[in-house]
């Protein structure tokens, strides 16, 4: 009686395997009898646990005896923890971009590695894998990864929506359209050009791929600075470097910046200018004129840079620069700026003033004023000889600001207080004339330029 009811007893888990074949079932009820907790153990726990609760795996493993091989599938639970433990393996790369998993993979607390993820992950980054981080521009409270040229940025969207309209319109295309993990954009920049951008999900960020904006890195770097820290440069100290305001006017139009652009071009415009002393030549003139071309600056930026440019100890080597018919328009130019300061340093008499002194004084006498011959032998000797010869003479603005900012001392060379005052007068006239007609010095080749 007491094997028959012992026999009833209810199966083992449907999920279980048999006992083992080498037994009989007598022996199986002979075993539960001499130790009546060990149904308990082995069956009857294990499967209320694995009832009540899905997850207790763990648990399970150990009450269960060796002999029990249980296969369960992992839950939705345990795929989110992996996906947990990926993202943050992931965000923990080394500087050259390349996955720690590669190198020491770091363990979760449920012992599940970072490379124990599917291939698919890594596939889905692979094409913006080869990176590296920027070395200023990685904020650990960035909204976004932006690369360009290998270099990634972790910035802060707000930041570039509020400063690039471009940028905002890329934001907006993907936030409409955030179910794809992968996407490219295709607009106008603020050229008018035809551009893509790429578009990525990593670590839970969006990342935008910018190779196809033909915005340089260097250009890029300017733009970010200046969204991030622009009143360093706006009212710090010193001249901000041509580099600088040429990079920001670049990416500037291109992203469609409107503040920065506007700022950066008024301030070539103020240096610029031919109001500006000509005593001490303006760098990077070609560069200039190529700028003020392509984004339609003031005129009178490129007349000043036209004058720089034909005013230039290298003018030979800038002027092979531009294409041939330009060419001939430069020397045209630069014939008319030597006629204009021949006619001023060869000719005494058009440098010639009536010494305001009565006659009978003292100081009459000293002025050499009154002395033809006197006045003819100075002027050769330091109007014609050392400014026109020596140093200015491809540039008559700048050899009358000579004469005009007491570099030299006229009283010295014998002309009285009055007679200075009025030369430096008529010299001042005669610079401000040249001035005004940069714009006829220049009008032919402005006009060619204009049909490239």
């Amino acid at each position: 009686m007491t094997t028959a009811a012992y026999t009833t007893l209810p199966p083992p888990h449907p999920g279980l395997p048999p006992t083992s074949s080498h037994g009989s079932e007598s022996e199986e009820v002979e075993k539960n009898i001499t130790d009546p907790l060990r149904h308990i153990r082995t069956v009857l726990l294990p499967t209320q646990i694995i009832k009540s609760n899905p997850k207790a795996k763990l648990v399970q493993h150990f009450i269960r005896p060796k002999s029990a091989n249980v296969h369960l599938k992992p839950t939705k639970a345990s795929n989110r923890a992996k996906k947990r433990v990926l993202s943050d393996s992931e965000d923990r790369k080394s500087p050259s971009g390349t996955p720690p998993s590669e190198h020491n993979p770091p363990n979760s607390k449920s012992g599940i590695k970072s490379n124990s993820q599917p291939a698919k992950a890594f596939r889905r980054a692979a094409p913006s894998s080869d990176f590296r981080r920027h070395e200023s521009f990685w904020f650990h409270d960035g909204s976004l990864f932006i690369q360009l040229d290998g270099v990634r940025f972790k910035i802060h969207r707000t930041r570039l929506r509020r400063a690039s309209s471009f940028l905002g319109r890329v934001f907006d295309i993907r936030e409409a359209a955030y179910i794809k993990s992968s996407m490219n954009i295709s607009l106008k920049s603020g050229d008018f050009l035809d551009v893509s951008v790429k578009v990525e999900e990593v670590d839970g960020f969006d990342l935008y791929i910018l190779d196809g904006i033909h915005v340089s890195l260097e250009d890029f770097e300017v733009l970010v600075n200046l969204i991030d820290g622009g009143l360093e440069y706006v009212y710090g100290s010193g001249q901000v470097p041509f580099s600088v305001l040429a990079s920001a006017i670049r990416a500037a139009t291109t992203f469609q910046c409107p503040g920065i652009r506007s700022w950066a071009i008024q301030s070539i415009e103020a240096i610029w200018n031919p109001r500006r002393a000509f005593l001490e030549p303006l760098p990077n003139a070609s560069q200039i004129l190529t700028l003020a071309r392509t984004y339609h600056m003031a005129e009178t930026v490129t007349d000043r840079a036209l004058y720089e440019l034909l005013r230039a100890e290298n003018f030979d080597e800038l002027r092979n620069m531009h294409p041939p018919f330009l060419q001939k328009r430069l020397d045209i130019a630069r014939g008319k700026m030597h006629d204009a300061w021949i006619s001023i340093a060869a000719d005494p008499d058009k440098s010639s003033v009536s010494c305001p002194w009565r006659p009978g004084l003292d100081s009459e006498a000293a002025c050499i004023s009154h002395s033809p011959s006197g006045v003819r032998d100075n002027h050769i000797k330091v109007v014609h000889t050392a400014l026109f010869i020596d140093r200015y003479m491809y540039d008559p603005i700048g050899g009358l600001e000579s004469l005009i900012s007491g570099e030299i001392n006229w009283s010295a060379t014998g002309y009285c207080p009055g007679c200075v005052q009025l030369k430096t007068r008529l010299w001042t006239d005669k610079k401000d004339k040249l001035v005004q007609e940069l714009n006829l010095w220049f009008q032919d080749f402005k006009k060619a330029a204009a049909s490239l």
